[in-house]
């Protein structure tokens, strides 16, 4: 992992891409052990499907946390496996639910010795680590739900980039640009009257030497 070492946080994203292509990589090769035809990415839909008689494409989507076009395409899948079906719901035609087939029925109680040693043998990695990544992942997804990490970064960006903002005084051959900058921004938050024009087009006279004279009067005073 030298690379890793090398780069460092920044990374995290392809780190933990790779640790969860390994893990699905071998999710596949469990579900062999254990005789069951079965792709990892169903595997939410369907153990959500076991704890319910049946759920609409939109309450799986939820329940599990995925897109309603991921969900979707996997019960599409699952259809062509004849583990689970597709009927009209009773109490409101208009819905379809999906529930397990009998099919589905057997794969889920075949599942069951598996689901426990897999639990196993997470509980074991978790007792020789020293970190608890089960609940790190919690914390970060409640982190990140608050405020995502693209929010983040806009703001430390903002940050970096107010840093290098430079203040200089106003000279007249600043004049085209600062009536560009200001009418573009004022058109766009709110709309521009007769006072703005006059003061951007002569800023020297209507603000810069105004701002003078009161400040004068001022002392004056």
């Amino acid at each position: 992992m030298g690379f890793f070492d090398e780069i460092g946080k920044v990374a995290i994203g392809s780190r933990l891409r790779m640790l969860t292509d390994k893990v699905t990589e071998d999710a596949a090769q469990i579900y062999k052990l254990y005789h069951i035809d079965m792709q990892p990415k169903w595997f939410p839909v369907f153990y959500a499907l076991t704890r319910e008689r049946e759920k609409t494409i939109t309450e799986l989507a939820k329940a599990i946390g995925h897109s309603h076009p991921s969900v979707s395409k996997i019960i599409s899948e699952m259809l062509k496996k004849d583990y689970v079906k597709e009927n009209k719901d009773e109490t409101d035609r208009r819905r379809n639910v999906i529930s397990l087939s009998k099919k589905g029925m057997k794969i889920s109680a075949a599942l069951e010795d598996q689901l426990i040693d897999v639990n196993a043998a997470i509980e074991e990695i978790s007792a020789q680590a020293q970190h608890k990544l089960w609940e790190a992942i919690g914390e970060w997804e409640f982190l990140l739900e608050q405020k995502s990490l693209l929010r983040r970064v806009t703001e430390k960006k903002k940050e970096r980039d107010g840093g290098k903002v430079e203040i200089i005084d106003y000279k007249p051959e600043h004049h085209e640009v600062f009536r560009l900058l200001n009418v573009e921004w004022i058109s766009k938050y709110f709309t521009m009257e007769e006072s703005d024009y006059k003061a951007l087009d002569d800023p020297q006279g209507y603000i810069l030497d105004k701002r003078r004279f009161y400040i004068g009067c001022a002392l004056w005073r």
